[in-house]
């Protein structure tokens, strides 16, 4: 099974058409108000009006689109008067993501791979680097390693997320475990940190890892992750690098070990 078809309803179809065929580039030669198709390579989008009134407040879908030049996407998302809700920022896994609302509010995320890998990712003892912009925890729990189910993603990632205005790294890191796991009564180490430079020259981000020894598991509040499970190592449903990942646990594992001796 294969998904052949995204539909937006909507109350206005020439609106909301017009903003796609201005953002996909794409030409339908339709001005139909009731129902357009847009295709864009082989994914189909439709904008419908089936007759009923829309309160365009949804918060429980959104679309994302893979773009190979992140910043010349956003000077055009601007130039269409879009809301942004983030402009473009390079992620620790090599994406760089911008997200913004379409005339109806419904939230859309273009994203941009590097060509090649990180000109250089290199880690340094905790504390060393200044600026921390992104937290990670590797999480344990009776021997086990806490990984979140992510909704959108469908697919397995250790608790973290971005530093915010006026958090220390270690606030951040409480934070993004407790509303990503649900998880509070733990002892919180900080691990490394890691500085990650990018060839096209948007950036660098500079994170700390985390290590998490849980001492109970808690209720995960309403998030992105849709359920936390416990694993001897990778899942085999894992986000990102699975071979990074292995030597990342087998790493932490060393440590710890070295730390009891």
């Amino acid at each position: 099974m294969k998904i052949g078809e995204v539909g937006l309803l909507t109350n206005d179809v020439i609106r909301l058409a017009d903003f796609y065929k201005k953002l996909l580039q794409i030409d339908n030669g339709s001005n139909d108000r009731v129902h357009q198709t847009l295709i864009a390579e082989e994914t189909m989008l439709t904008i419908y009006h089936d007759g009923t009134e829309k309160n365009n407040r949804n918060q429980n879908i959104c679309l994302a689109f893979t773009v190979e030049d992140i910043q010349r996407e956003y000077n055009r998302v601007r130039e269409l008067g879009a809301k942004i809700i983030e402009p473009p920022a390079a992620r620790p896994w090599g994406a760089v993501n911008m997200s913004f609302y379409d005339p109806d509010g419904n939230a859309v995320f273009l994203r941009a791979f590097p060509q090649q890998p990180p000109i250089q990712k290199t880690n340094y003892p905790p504390g060393w680097l200044s600026d921390i912009s992104f937290v990670v925890i590797f999480a344990n729990y009776q021997g086990k390693w806490v990984y979140c189910l992510h909704k959108r993603r469908g697919s397995f990632e250790h608790p973290g997320g971005h530093v915010e205005r006026g958090e220390t790294p270690l606030q951040a890191a409480r934070r993004e475990l407790y509303e990503e796991s649900g998880i509070t009564d733990c002892h919180l180490t900080p691990l490394w940190d890691y500085e990650q430079k990018w060839e096209d020259g948007v950036g660098k981000n500079n994170g700390r890892v985390f290590y998490a020894e849980v001492h109970s598991m808690g209720e995960l509040p309403e998030s992105e992750m849709s359920r936390v499970e416990l694993f001897s190592s990778v899942p085999e449903n894992y986000t990102y690098d699975s071979a990074e990942e292995a030597r990342d646990l087998e790493r932490i594992e060393n440590m710890l070990r070295a730390f009891r001796e």
